[in-house]
C-alpha cells in the first residue's frame, strides 16, 4: 500500500538550500521525476509486482495453516503462486514513497552499497538524508527495507531513467550527443580467482552442505554417519598441497599423484551424492510443506542437481588437463560457483580478471550515453555497432562522430555505421584502424576524433574509482547490469550537477 504522507516540520525551500552533494542529487532526482512522470509509473509497477508476489505467498501460507488446523490435506503447487490483482494491496504495510526509492537507488549507485558500515553510518548521520525523510514524514527505514525496495526496480526501469537523463541533458543544452567515444573495461566479479581443483572442491562442499540443509531444515534422512565429511577433509588437504606446490620445480610428480588421489575422492563423493539424491527423490516428490517451505525445498533440490552435474563436468576437464595435457578454453569452463555468468577477461597486457566486460559510450561533454553488458568475453569488434545503436536508443540521436580504439577495428562494422547509420566520421585508433580508414585518416575530423578519444579514459577512471565500477558486489549478469546501471545513473547526475554549476559560474 502506498501511503500519501503529508510533508511536515520542514520547509522544503529551506532544506533545498542545503549545499551538499546528497541534497543536490535529491533535487536532481526530483526534477527528473517531475519532468518524466512515466518513471514513477514504472517504479510503482515494479514495487506493486514485488509486493503482490510477497502477499500472495503469505496468503498461501495462511491458507495452508488454516487447512492444517481443520485437518485437511493441502498439496502445494508452486504454479499457484502468481501475480494477482491490485485488490490484494488495498491493505498492508506502508510502502516507501516512489521518490525516496529512486533517491536511495541513486545513492547506492554513488556509494556502491547501502548496507556496508560506511553507508549505514551516512544514512544515520547525514543531515540531508534526515531532512528529506522528515519532509516526507518518514523516519530512517531499515537498511533491509531500503535494499528490498531498490532491488524491486527492474532493469527496464533503470534504462528508462538513463534515457530520461539524456532527454533532460538535451533540454538543458548540456550536450547534443553528436560525438561519441566508445571503450570497454574489465570489471571483477564478486568471486575469487579460480583453479579447476578449487572449483571442484567448492562444488562438492556446497553439495554436502545442501544435503545437511535437507536433513536439518526438511527432516530428510541423509548422509549417514559423517564419512563424507572425512572425505572432504582429505580432499581439502590435497587441495592445499596442490595449490602451494603447482608450478614448483622438482615436485611435479608429487602434485600429479596428489591430484589423482583428489580426483578419486571427488568421484566417490559425487557418486555417493547421486545415490543419496535418487534415494531421497520419493521424499521430495511426496513432501507436504507450507508454500514458503515448498519453494525453498524445490530451490535447494534443483541447486543440488545442478551442482552435481557441474562437479562432474569440472572433474572431466581437470583430468583431461592433467592426464592428456588438453586444456579447454576458459569460455567452456566454470570459473565461479557464486557467479556462473562471470568470464575470463584479459585486456591487452593487463592482469586477467574473472568478471565482465561492459561497453561504455561517452558523449563529447562527458556524459555516459550508452551502456551494454554482453555475456562472456565478447570481442570489442563485435560490439561497435550494437553500442552505437544503444546510444541511439538512449538519446534518440544518431551521432555524427564515433571514435574508439584499435580493439574495435572491423571493416564490416565501419561500413555498417557509415552506410546504414549515416555516420560521416567513424575513427578507429591504431594500425588496424588506420588500415580500415586509410582514405580519411589524415583529414581534420579524423585527426580531431583521435585526439579527443582519450577523454573517455577519464570517465572510465571516475566510474571505477569513484563509483566502484571495477569490482562488483552482486552476482549474476542481470544483477550486475542493475548494479552498473545504477552507477552510470549516479555518474550522469553528478556530472550534470557539475556542468550546471560551471554554466552558472560562467554566466555570472
Amino acid at each position: 500500500m502506498l501511503i500519501n504522507c503529508t510533508p511536515y516540520l520542514f520547509d522544503f525551500n529551506a532544506i533545498s538550500n542545503l549545499d551538499t552533494e546528497i541534497m543536490e542529487i535529491f533535487r536532481k532526482s526530483t526534477e527528473i521525476l517531475e519532468k518524466f512522470p512515466e518513471i514513477c509509473e514504472c517504479v510503482d509497477f515494479d514495487l506493486d509486482r514485488h509486493a503482490l508476489k510477497k502477499k500472495e505467498l503469505r496468503l498461501s501460507v495462511k491458507k495452508y495453516n488454516e487447512e492444517q488446523t481443520n485437518g485437511k490435506d493441502y498439496l502445494f503447487d508452486c504454479c499457484e503462486i502468481k501475480i494477482g490483482t491490485a485488490i490484494l494491496l488495498e491493505s498492508g504495510r506502508p510502502r516507501l514513497r516512489t521518490e525516496l526509492v529512486v533517491f536511495f537507488m541513486i545513492l547506492r549507485g554513488l556509494w556502491s552499497s547501502i548496507s556496508d558500515h560506511r553507508a549505514a553510518e551516512t544514512f544515520k548521520d547525514s543531515l540531508s538524508i534526515n531532512s528529506v525523510l522528515a519532509y516526507y514524514n518518514y523516519k530512517i527505514p531499515g537498511i533491509n527495507t531500503i535494499r528490498e525496495n531498490v532491488n524491486a526496480i527492474s532493469n527496464s526501469t533503470r534504462r528508462l531513467i538513463m534515457k530520461s537523463q539524456a532527454m533532460l541533458i538535451l533540454m538543458k543544452g548540456l550536450d547534443d550527443f553528436s560525438e561519441v567515444y566508445i571503450d570497454s573495461t574489465d570489471t571483477a566479479a564478486n568471486t575469487s580467482y579460480p583453479t579447476d581443483v578449487s572449483i571442484l572442491y567448492k562444488l562438492i562442499d556446497r553439495t554436502y552442505r545442501s544435503f545437511l540443509l535437507l536433513e536439518n531444515e526438511f527432516d530428510f534422512p541423509c548422509l549417514g554417519d559423517g564419512w563424507l565429511n572425512k572425505r572432504l577433509k582429505n580432499m581439502n588437504g590435497h587441495l592445499a598441497f596442490i595449490s602451494m606446490n603447482v608450478g614448483k620445480r622438482g615436485v611435479k610428480g608429487k602434485v600429479k599423484e596428489s591430484f589423482k588421489a583428489f580426483a578419486v575422492l571427488a568421484q566417490n563423493c559425487i557418486n555417493s551424492f547421486f545415490e543419496e539424491q535418487e534415494r531421497l527423490t520419493v521424499n521430495w516428490e511426496t513432501s507436504q510443506l507450507s508454500p514458503d517451505k515448498g519453494i525453498a525445498l524445490d530451490a535447494l533440490w534443483y541447486k543440488i542437481d545442478e551442482d552435481l552435474h557441474d562437479a562432474l563436468y569440472v572433474l572431466y576437464y581437470a583430468e583431461l588437463l592433467v592426464h592428456e595435457n588438453i586444456k579447454l578454453p576458459s569460455r567452456e569452463k566454470i570459473l565461479s560457483i557464486s557467479d556462473c555468468d562471470a568470464a575470463y577477461i584479459q585486456k591487452g597486457q593487463r592482469y586477467p580478471t574473472i568478471g565482465y566486460k561492459p561497453q561504455i559510450a561517452r558523449s563529447g561533454n562527458g556524459f555516459i550515453c550508452g551502456y551494454l553488458l554482453p555475456s562472456g568475453n565478447t570481442a570489442d569488434s563485435e560490439m561497435l555497432v550494437p553500442t552505437v545503436l544503444n546510444v541511439y536508443q538512449t538519446t534518440d540521436i544518431m551521432p555524427l562522430l564515433v571514435s574508439t580504439d584499435d580493439g574495435y577495428a572491423s571493416e564490416k562494422a565501419v561500413r555498417t555505421l557509415k552506410e546504414e547509420c549515416r555516420i560521416p566520421t567513424v575513427s578507429i585508433n591504431g594500425s588496424k584502424g588506420k588500415k580500415i580508414t586509410m582514405e580519411d585518416w589524415d583529414t581534420t575530423s579524423y585527426a580531431e576524433a583521435r585526439r579527443k578519444r582519450s577523454a573517455v579514459e577519464s570517465g572510465m577512471f571516475t566510474l571505477k574509482y569513484r563509483h566502484g565500477f571495477g569490482r562488483m558486489r552482486r552476482r549474476g549478469i542481470e544483477a550486475v547490469k542493475a548494479e552498473q546501471l545504477e552507477k552510470v545513473i549516479a555518474y550522469n547526475f553528478i556530472h550534470m550537477i557539475r556542468k550546471e554549476k560551471a554554466a552558472l559560474k560562467n554566466a555570472a
